[in-house]
């Protein structure tokens, strides 16, 4: 059956600093999706920028009740800069560093032999290094990225399949069980994963 799939980066929430949920939605606004899509130079690429699982053409299909949650984020660096300065976050010789001293860094992990997810999120850690974060993007073995790496929560960021639904019942089985695409890092089912896929009413995305 048809169905929209959006491609996207998992942000595991129990590496310091993107255990502070602020810091994770503050990326939201690094990324040009326009730019991420047209690297692989697909005309049917097109920018996502729910920072939930969340298919735009979905969106109209969720509940009102949970709607109201899944607020988009924008590309717009200065309110990033802005999140992570109000946090403590200082920039150094173009890099960020956290409140403790150290340097803001993202190692991104993709499998390999995903030539469009690879080109994909080549350009996306192109535009997190280019803002200041240490990033840089490592191909893995197929077999180990799905066998190992995803199972485990082995990883501090790996790119996937966000969603593959065609509305929010579809996009509810997809995710419910058992979160195979982001593995226990980001799991209804393994205590102190249990993130929720919507920003809260203050604003903050967990």
């Amino acid at each position: 059956a048809p169905a929209w799939m959006t491609m996207g980066i998992y942000i595991n929430p129990h590496y310091y600093p993107y255990n502070i949920p602020q810091v994770r939605e503050a990326l939201c606004y690094v990324i040009n999706r326009t730019e991420v899509g047209a690297s692989w130079g697909l005309a049917i690429s097109k920018p996502d920028y729910y920072p939930e699982p969340v298919i735009p053409e979905t969106i109209d299909t969720f509940p009102p009740n949970i709607k109201q949650f899944i607020i988009p984020c924008s590309y717009n660096w200065t309110k990033t800069t802005q999140m992570l300065q109000s946090l403590g976050f200082k920039k150094i010789n173009g890099y960020w560093y956290t409140p403790n001293g150290t340097e803001l860094t993202l190692e991104v992990l993709a499998p390999s032999g995903y030539t469009d997810w690879m080109t994909m999120a080549a350009d996306a850690v192109t535009q997190l290094d280019a803002f200041g974060i240490n990033a840089k993007l490592i191909g893995q073995d197929v077999g180990v990225f799905w066998g190992t790496t995803i199972p485990n929560g082995e990883y501090q960021a790996a790119t996937s399949a966000l969603g593959g639904t065609m509305s929010y019942p579809s996009a509810w089985g997809f995710l419910q069980w058992p979160w195979w695409r982001s593995g226990n890092a980001i799991s209804a089912y393994v205590s102190g994963s249990d993130t929720w896929p919507f920003q809260w009413p203050n604003g903050t995305c967990t």
